[in-house]
């Protein structure tokens, strides 16, 4: 896309993934509105992208992202989120308290936070158990492993 400008390059590729998701449409009335539904924003946002220069931020950009890959971050110049960051945001409901808590744990300190002693020993003990469990799983024979698994 040469040296266009950041705004012209995203209203092009916008374009081009809103004629290719109309292409599957079965309706013939799938037009900008129900794109706009489709990535999630108003009709107003998906045309001030497309036809006024502006560009999607934030969350509008994980929601495109979502819906056409993570091509729409190197087309704005950011960072492309962490596949693992993904992962645990995507999972983080079903993520048991203890878990949670460790995370936690982990931001508080890279944050350079202390954390209390109590709270501390309590974090270890729970990640000495997942420990314990995760090296109970990787012994248990093959046929356990499967069973494990459809729970």
């Amino acid at each position: 896309m040469g040296h266009m400008t950041t705004e012209t390059k995203v209203a092009i590729w916008l374009d081009s993934k809103f004629r290719e998701w109309r292409a599957q449409q079965l309706s013939r009335r799938a037009g900008i509105t129900q794109f706009a539904e489709y990535l999630g924003v108003s009709r107003n946002t998906l045309n001030n992208w497309m036809l006024k220069g502006q560009t999607p931020a934030g969350e509008n950009v994980q929601r495109i992202a979502e819906k056409f890959g993570l091509e729409i971050y190197d087309l704005l110049g950011l960072q492309r989120p962490d596949p693992k960051l993904q992962a645990v945001i995507r999972n983080w409901s079903e993520a048991p308290d203890t878990d949670k808590e460790l995370a936690d744990f982990i931001l508080l300190r890279s944050k350079g936070k202390d954390v209390s002693r109590e709270k501390k020993a309590e974090l270890l003990k729970n990640l000495k158990a997942l420990i314990v469990e995760a090296e109970q799983a990787d012994q248990a024979p093959a046929t356990d492993k499967k069973k494990n698994r459809k729970k």
